[in-house]
């Protein structure tokens, strides 16, 4: 039995740059995880005021792993090719790699502005 879905996943091109339905929810998941995350900062009493910086080291941060991680999970292509490492237009992202990524920049992010980091990981979780 086969199912043939016929959506385009590109929902639009501008400048060269594909927008797909899949980013859009990545997007959209972030927004709204910041959003809730930053609630529960102020309802664990953590001091908000350097949040920004920690999304934006957390959401960098696990971008970068979920990159790293489907590199090296197809590492014979990009070894092969390695001009494609940079290409996300061809896609090529691994969950497991921006959970990772993330958790690592939250521990940094934490580091730097002196936040206790069991208590953000609890109000990421």
């Amino acid at each position: 039995m086969r199912i043939n879905i016929s959506i385009d996943p590109v929902i639009f091109r501008l400048l060269g740059i594909e927008f797909r339905w899949y980013s859009m929810a990545i997007m959209i998941a972030i927004v709204v995880a910041v959003w809730f995350i930053a609630r529960e900062f102020r309802r664990k009493g953590i001091d908000d005021r350097d949040y920004g910086n920690v999304a934006l080291i957390a959401i960098v941060s696990g971008v970068l792993g979920a990159r790293l991680f489907h590199i090296m999970d197809d590492a014979g292509t990009y070894l092969n090719d390695p001009g494609r490492i940079l290409d996300f237009q061809s896609g090529g992202l691994a969950i497991y790699g921006a959970v990772v990524g993330g958790f690592i920049g939250v521990a940094i992010a934490c580091r730097i502005y002196n936040l206790p980091l069991l208590r953000v990981i609890d109000a990421v979780a």
